[in-house]
């Protein structure tokens, strides 16, 4: 089960070198080629999905930093900020 149809982004996106699957087992259960990425589903997306989210906020956070004398600037700086964005 796919989430977010991954394989479809990284057969778009990137280009593959065709292989064969990794045994008989294997191929009966639909997994036709030995490539890591395109067999690893939406993990990709999805771990690209949190870096960019966690970015974000590090950015909502700096800007809320250089605007420190607003109140409404402090709030929103609280709520994105992350102990440890790295």
């Amino acid at each position: 089960m796919d989430i977010f149809n991954g394989e479809g982004y990284y057969e778009e996106l990137l280009s593959f070198k065709e292989t064969a699957a990794i045994g008989e087992k294997w191929a009966f259960f639909g997994i036709d080629n030995s490539n890591f990425i395109l067999n690893s589903g939406s993990y990709f997306v999805i771990e690209g999905g949190l870096l960019i989210y966690i970015l974000v906020l590090y950015l909502i956070n700096e800007l809320c930093v250089l605007f420190r004398k607003s109140l409404v600037a402090r709030k929103i700086g609280m709520f994105v900020h992350i102990d440890g964005y790295w």
